[in-house]
């Protein structure tokens, strides 16, 4: 899959389109969750505090290179049953941090 993975801390321009490992259920993505949901991204949300981050100036600090963006929408790709989601559905979610995949 593809992300646009920050490289270093100079800021959006910094952004480089990667090829990265796909995600699963059972990735440290979701380490800390037993409702696991993967999402082929369609669109994703990019605020201010994330800008800020690109520049290393956020009180909140990633380590490179990192994915920005906390908010994503998209389909379905797999889902714990608790969820209620199921494949092909339409979801959207709130990122609970960020994902830098190898």
């Amino acid at each position: 899959m593809k992300a646009l993975q920050l490289m270093d801390l100079g800021g959006p321009s910094s952004l480089v389109l990667q090829d990265v490992d796909e995600p699963t259920g059972m990735d440290a993505l979701f380490a800390d969750r037993d409702d696991p949901v993967v999402i082929d991204v369609t669109a994703a949300g990019v605020a201010f505090p994330e800008l800020l981050q690109t520049y290393g100036k956020y009180q909140h600090s990633a380590a490179v290179p990192f994915v920005p963006g906390g908010e994503v929408a998209g389909i379905v790709r797999s889902a714990a049953a608790s969820t209620g989601l199921r494949r092909g559905d339409r979801a959207d979610r709130r990122c609970p941090r960020r994902h830098a995949p190898n």
